[in-house]
């Protein structure tokens, strides 16, 4: 089983990300609060999905920390605002795998961000196999 978390101050976003992920490989866990967000991450999460942009949040400083209780844990990051590229950069030495951006045309973001998950699920699982030895 993949363990997912998510944070996004939208619940619609939440509720589409559920959804996107079937129960027979993945269980997603769904944030609104950074708080809870932060204090629910564990070495048994394999992949967070974090929009950049979260009242209360410090993406940089959130990142970092969970790179300190698992260092392989997969990070991809959505958010309607990547305009700064001088933003961005320093995500990828955090462990970000994927930026992707919401798009204001609906939910055409959330293929996108599907086909990253499908991209990381054989690493994911190949991990998740290692650890059960």
């Amino acid at each position: 089983m993949i363990v997912i978390h998510c944070l996004d101050d939208e619940e619609i976003v939440g509720e589409w990300l559920k959804d996107l992920f079937p129960r027979e490989t993945y269980e997603v866990k769904i944030f609104s609060s950074p708080i809870q967000f932060i204090g629910a991450f564990s070495d048994k999460v394999d992949l967070v999905i974090t929009d950049m942009k979260v009242p209360g949040y410090d993406l940089h400083t959130t990142l970092k920390h969970f790179k300190e209780i698992r260092e392989g844990v997969y990070i991809i990051v959505i958010s309607g605002y990547i305009r700064d590229n001088n933003f961005l950069i320093p995500l990828f030495p955090l462990g970000v795998s994927y930026v992707i951006e919401k798009t204001a045309s609906g939910k055409d973001w959330l293929i996108e961000l599907k086909k990253a998950v499908e991209n990381l699920l054989p690493r994911m699982l190949k991990r998740e196999y290692f650890l059960e030895l």
